[in-house]
């Protein structure tokens, strides 16, 4: 039975953004455990708390987007009136990614 609303265009480019932000998500987990290993050694501890910092901002991003996708596709399936409405996680993510890359300009500028 097709979907009364065609949803092609919110979910499904929800869902490619979930999937391509979980794949750059991996590659970052994947530099993050290359530098750690092999570059950190010379880096003094404000640098590596600072990546790690980083890095608990980023799966919190990914959580968020996670939930984003999880409460439009699931929670709310054939809701097509919560479309309208913005999920908490989404508002709550877009501030912590503004933080964070302010923190990075700013790190990064001294």
């Amino acid at each position: 039975m097709p979907a009364l609303v065609p949803v092609n265009n919110t979910l499904g480019a929800l869902f490619i953004g979930t999937i391509l932000s979980s794949i750059i998500y991996g590659v970052t987990w994947l530099q993050v455990y290359s530098y750690y290993n092999s570059h950190s050694s010379r880096d003094r501890w404000p640098l590596k708390s600072f990546v790690a910092f980083l890095m608990l901002i980023d799966s919190a991003n990914v959580a968020f987007i996670i939930h984003t996708n999880y409460y439009t596709s699931v929670t709310n399936f054939g809701d097509y009136q919560s479309l309208q409405f913005v999920p908490w996680s989404l508002p709550v993510r877009l501030c912590l990614t503004h933080g964070s890359s302010r923190n990075l300009q700013k790190q990064t500028s001294l």
